[in-house]
């Protein structure tokens, strides 16, 4: 019945059409008017895309706020999502994220994956559905014009690397050290003064968070820092602060899948609760689509020179930060500091197990790290698993691509309404929403 009323339809809007044409008045299709056309048809063969709405938000990092690029090109809205509060969601500092969750008041925000291990036993329900990069930018800055050796030029020079080691972290020695109260580099630290022989008793230590640190670097109140976010990171590079020691030098010198270096990195992403997930998975689907096509974007901007993504961008992380970067120093952090991964290289976080960054390989030290250290209890047989839920939503993902590789070839030789369908499929596969172009390229075909 539904097919019968919208061909009805179709058949008077067509003779309406020509009638206008006919006495000379052109009609163009608004874009809005398609989308609505484009639903009609989706609705009549039972695979609309229904609209939701997300109670969202973002930490004052340069990769959590990506989503301002979708959020700002509509690309939300294309897969039937809005995000509350408007325009960009709640903004949050780190400590905040639970209890926004714990409230009600969000039900999807960015979050952490090493500060996702902290809590992995206080907040069990509480998990990360999606990665979208690797965080290397964990470093010792030393400030400008000090004289303070580096790791880096100090191995260049055939030193040897715990030689080094001991020579740069000795000149913390009754310094002023800040480092971040987050706690999202422990394994790091723990590393540079245990393989540098070094107790922060015997430093002038503050713990505080980002935007305090760089203000006390930035006055000269500091002598080395150690912050956690990239624009943080990058607007002291620019002014002349340097890494005494960087994760790169743990990672390019410990040996291979030492957990000293591999288990420092850190991963953005997206989590929600053990609810949420289940009752809107489909949503949680359409989301990491959105994430993987802001993460193309980016990466284009990067290969080319361009700046369409990472223009838009700029201002709101420059007004969630309280720094100044420019799409320089977003190209800067995205470059070197905060690489994306693309949907094909993630393979590497979800089932390539050999790889160095597949997720347990990363995780697995840093809550043995925890439990060390006392943050989760050491009685437990505690695993990555029960902190992330990414991997079944990656997988997922990929099993609706295959299946829409597997029998994409039929739609050459659909017409009329089914071949506008298979049409549609394209468009959604081509922007990583796997769920809806399976989903209509199946209804075209069958």
């Amino acid at each position: 019945m539904n097919k019968i009323l919208l061909a009805v339809r179709n058949s008077m809007k067509a003779l309406f059409i020509g009638a206008l044409t006919v006495i000379g008045i052109a009609l163009t299709t608004s874009p809005a008017v398609a989308q609505v056309a484009e639903q009609e048809l989706l609705e009549s063969y039972g695979v609309g895309i229904p609209d939701v709405t997300v109670a969202f938000g973002m930490s004052a990092f340069a990769d959590h706020n990506i989503y301002a690029i979708g959020i700002k090109n509509g690309w939300l809205t294309e897969v039937g999502l809005s995000l509350t509060p408007k325009p960009f969601g709640v903004r949050s500092l780190s400590p905040q994220v639970i209890s926004r969750f714990l409230s009600g008041e969000s039900e999807i925000h960015t979050w952490y994956g090493p500060l996702q291990i902290e809590i992995m036993e206080r907040v069990p329900h509480v998990k990360l559905f999606t990665m979208s990069d690797t965080y290397v930018g964990t470093y010792m800055l030393a400030a400008p014009n000090g004289g303070a050796k580096t790791v880096a030029e100090l191995v260049k020079g055939g030193m040897p690397f715990e030689k080094a080691m001991t020579t740069v972290m000795q000149q913390l020695k009754g310094k002023r050290v800040g480092i971040d109260n987050t706690g999202s580099s422990r394994v790091f630290l723990d590393a540079i003064t245990e393989i540098g022989d070094l107790s922060f008793d015997d430093v002038d230590l503050k713990v505080l968070e980002d935007a305090r640190l760089v203000n006390l670097a930035r006055g000269g109140n500091l002598d080395f820092v150690s912050p956690a976010g990239a624009a943080q990171n990058v607007l002291l590079l620019k002014e002349g602060w340097y890494p005494a020691v960087s994760i790169t030098d743990l990672i390019e010198n410990l040996p291979l899948g030492d957990p000293r270096g591999i288990g420092s990195i850190g991963h953005t992403g997206l989590a929600t609760t053990d609810v949420y997930y289940r009752e809107n998975f489909d949503t949680i689907l359409r989301m990491t689509g959105v994430m993987f096509r802001i993460i193309d974007a980016i990466n284009t901007d990067l290969a080319n020179g361009t700046d369409h993504a990472l223009a838009l961008e700029v201002p709101v992380i420059e007004a969630a930060a309280g720094v100044k970067l420019g799409v320089d120093g977003l190209r800067a952090i995205f470059t070197t500091l905060d690489p994306l991964m693309s949907f094909e290289d993630q393979a590497d976080y979800w089932v390539n197990q050999d790889s160095p960054h597949y997720y347990w390989n990363v995780y697995m030290p840093q809550i043995k790290a925890a439990q060390n250290g006392g943050l989760l209890p050491s009685d437990k047989d505690l695993i990555p698993d029960g902190a992330f839920t990414a991997p079944h939503v990656y997988k997922t993902m990929l099993r609706y691509r295959t299946w829409y590789d597997q029998v994409v070839d039929g739609a050459a030789k659909l017409d009329g309404e089914r071949a506008r369908l298979a049409k549609v499929a394209a468009t959604h596969y081509a922007i990583r929403n796997y769920l809806d172009a399976y989903r209509i390229l199946n209804a075209a075909l069958n």
